[in-house]
């Protein structure tokens, strides 16, 4: 029985998440009128020549597209994000006021007007803008911080402060530094930083350097840094979060040997075998024997009573087939080794994720899609939205190296075989899902700090980022594709597919 009921899990994973492209065709299901406006120009400014338009627009039904009215009559179309407009203004008379709004058309065809903005004509500078720091061409590693500094003068309205100014990268997005104008969290890659600076007219100045970040390959994890993103997409609504602490991820899923060695934390050296030992019996006789091999030295010269990490012949490999409960209380037994809070309080039947604390805990749903995007918004894959071909271990790979023969060849690999995201980490796709905080509760999660509900009858957890059993669409980021249960009695309590990734808010 228990060959048959480990093989059904191989080949039919349990999938909850079933994604429709389809609309009705009809507005029945028109969720109502879009959110529309014009961002700049501000209402009753001056500006001249060629002015960027800038609209934000959201509607539940999706934007199909975006229209820029000028004096009344349609001036240009987007279909996509970002909605901006480059308005030119050079056959206008000087001193003449020109009133411009914006339309967004959602995916039912619906029309939604932003309030009317009225814009004069005539000369009004940009503010000149300076970089002190970061200097152009500085190089840093991944966790390292960097002081965004530098100095805005308008003609019109003298010195700037900080109010008016902000920065951005090209590969981030928005930076929001600290008080002390620091940012760390930078993505792996070669950024182009600006500064912007807005006088009270709303018109803009720029300034740019280059800074080159790289994989800092000495720590262990990835800093995500706090601040607001975007999450959903591709294949649901796009939903906005906003974590307001920073946090340190494993750059790879817990290997084998970090399990075992947390295990004997927890139950000791006398009786770390029994962990192995029941990791030998659940598997006995399917193809996944001896995924946990003893690991006690046979030598007699040597104590027998401790064990020998390095002779565990996948210790590289992704540990999987442990329950809920047994990841959780490895999250607790390590948080104490290294003097911590734990971020879980267990009882016989159920456990209680407790926000805020410092201690090692599972990610939740929210932080585990913001690391595993590395900066990108809308993409299906931690690297884009092309083929997971070469770029992850799925069934979608027609070959792969090492791997450990779960079911015709196919099983899990050693971490590290493929390319990290821009944060740095390994297998955000792919190999094995990864255990979340968040109970399944098929929606997207949104708003400041969100995790999900705790308080469940027989809840389900969430594993993100697709097994090596999967295929790619189960790869994708925003798919909710393999649940657990807490219960270690459940029948589906362990997987071959399924296993974790640990994080800490940053202090």
């Amino acid at each position: 029985m228990i060959r048959k009921a480990a093989t059904f899990m191989l080949i039919v994973p349990f999938i909850f998440a079933v994604v429709s492209c389809s609309k009705d065709s009809t507005s029945a299901k028109d969720t109502g009128p879009s959110a529309v406006s014009i961002m700049t120009p501000w209402d009753d400014t001056t500006r001249d020549g060629v002015v960027d338009v800038q609209i934000t627009a959201d509607d539940g039904d999706g934007i199909s597209s975006v229209e820029l009215f000028v004096a009344g009559s349609l001036y240009s179309t987007v279909t996509e994000e970002p909605y901006e407009f480059k308005w030119d203004m050079g056959t206008l008379a000087d001193g003449s006021s020109t009133s411009i709004y914006a339309t967004a058309v959602d995916g039912y065809g619906n029309k939604t007007s932003s309030a009317v903005v009225t814009v004069k004509k005539g000369a009004n500078a940009a503010p000149e803008v300076t970089i002190k720091s970061p200097s152009g061409g500085t190089t840093i590693l991944q966790d390292q911080k960097i002081t965004l500094s530098g100095t805005a003068k308008d003609k019109e309205d003298g010195d700037l402060g900080s109010g008016d100014i902000g920065w951005s990268s090209d590969l981030q997005g928005t930076l929001q530094a600290n008080e002390n104008g620091e940012f760390t969290g930078l993505v792996i890659g070669d950024h182009m930083i600006t500064m912007t600076a807005t006088d009270k007219d709303g018109i803009k100045g720029t300034a740019t350097v280059t800074v080159t970040v790289k994989e800092n390959e000495s720590n262990n994890y990835a800093y995500i840094p706090a601040g607001t993103y975007t999450i959903g997409q591709p294949s649901f609504k796009k939903e906005v979060v906003t974590i307001t602490k920073s946090f340190w991820m494993s750059k790879t899923e817990m290997t084998i040997k970090e399990m075992v060695a947390a295990q004997q934390l927890l139950l000791g050296n006398k009786f770390v075998s029994s962990f192995v030992d029941s990791r030998n019996k659940l598997l006995n006789g399917s193809k996944a024997d001896g995924l946990y091999p003893p690991i006690f030295t046979s030598d007699p010269a040597l104590n027998k009573d401790t064990p020998n990490f390095e002779t565990l012949t996948y210790k590289d490999y992704p540990a999987c087939y442990v329950s809920y409960k047994e990841v959780i209380d490895v999250c607790n037994i390590l948080s104490d080794r290294d003097g911590l809070s734990p971020a879980y309080f267990v009882e016989k039947k159920s456990i209680t994720f407790i926000k805020g604390t410092n201690g090692w805990r599972l990610p939740t749903e929210a932080e585990w899609e913001i690391a595993a995007r590395g900066g990108l918004i809308g993409m299906k894959y931690p690297w884009g939205d092309g083929s997971p071909r070469g770029l992850c271990n799925s069934m979608s790979e027609q070959t792969i190296k090492n791997p450990l023969s779960f079911y015709n060849g196919r099983g899990s690999v050693p971490v590290k075989s493929y390319p990290p995201n821009a944060f740095g980490l390994y297998d955000m796709a792919g190999n094995v899902a990864e255990l979340c905080s968040d109970i399944f509760v098929g929606t997207v999660p949104s708003g400041v700090d969100p995790a999900g509900v705790t308080l469940e009858k027989l809840p389900r957890y969430l594993a993100k980022g697709g097994a090596w059993m999967g295929y790619a669409d189960d790869m994708q980021i925003c798919i909710h594709s393999i649940t657990m249960p807490y219960n270690a009695n459940d029948k589906d309590a362990y997987h071959l597919g399924v296993g974790l990734r640990l994080v800490r808010n940053v202090e």
